[in-house]
């Protein structure tokens, strides 16, 4: 029997399709979901955009960081961790997809997100004549439509039991990372664990890069 489907909010509605194993988390600002999640269209096909279960890391969203898709916040806050649930999302909230899934994409093949993006003041209209580098993408920029999203939560982490991304951070946190980031790494060096040292020395590197850009 197919689980009830329940309105969130306008433009969300949800279909619970396995139940969580923890009680509903708090989700005040600064809490880290991390989560997979499988993006598909709402034609008979149901076509698959994105499904991030077949990269190497899940995606991590800390909650009142601005992210340029507030819907997966909303839908998020709805969830307990274990849980794998449904929703469907009219237009005007994931009118900025394709942009984000660009993004991520870029960053799942170790490639900075911000290269070759065009900015624009006029807003995504201006946009559309501009290829994003996928076809799919492009496509759904230019004949923008509700989108489904089937997210499993993995797990939630309150503020302070992790450390942040270099995207999440503030520029303030940023200068404070580089030079533990640093430290940690030449420690992983020592060690001859050249991986996950170079994985240090790289998020040093983005919190840099990321302070260069706002100054130039």
């Amino acid at each position: 029997m197919a689980a009830e489907v329940v309105t969130l909010s306008e433009g969300i509605r949800k279909r619970l399709i396995t139940a969580g194993k923890c009680n509903l988390a708090d989700f005040c600002n600064g809490t880290k979901a991390i989560f997979h999640y499988r993006t598909e269209l709402c034609d008979q096909k149901r076509t698959v955009i994105d499904d991030s279960s077949e990269r190497e890391k899940p995606m991590e969203l800390i909650i009142g960081k601005k992210f340029k898709l507030p819907v997966w916040e909303n839908i998020i806050r709805s969830m307990q961790q274990g849980e794998v649930s449904e929703f469907l999302c009219d237009t005007p909230l994931v009118i900025e997809y394709p942009q984000v899934s660009r993004s991520l994409r870029r960053i799942a093949a170790g490639q900075d997100p911000r290269d070759g993006q065009r900015h624009c003041c006029g807003g995504i209209a201006q946009l559309h004549d501009h290829s994003l580098g996928y076809q799919d993408l492009d496509e759904l920029q230019k004949n923008p439509q509700p989108l489904i999203f089937i997210i499993r939560l993995l797990q939630v982490q309150g503020p302070g039991s992790y450390r942040q991304d270099a995207w999440a951070m503030s520029d303030e946190e940023k200068l404070g990372a580089v030079p533990l980031l640093h430290q940690e790494g030449n420690q992983l060096y020592k060690q001859g664990n050249t991986t996950d040292a170079a994985a240090k020395y790289y998020e040093a590197i983005a919190c840099l890069k990321s302070l260069q850009m706002k100054i130039m």
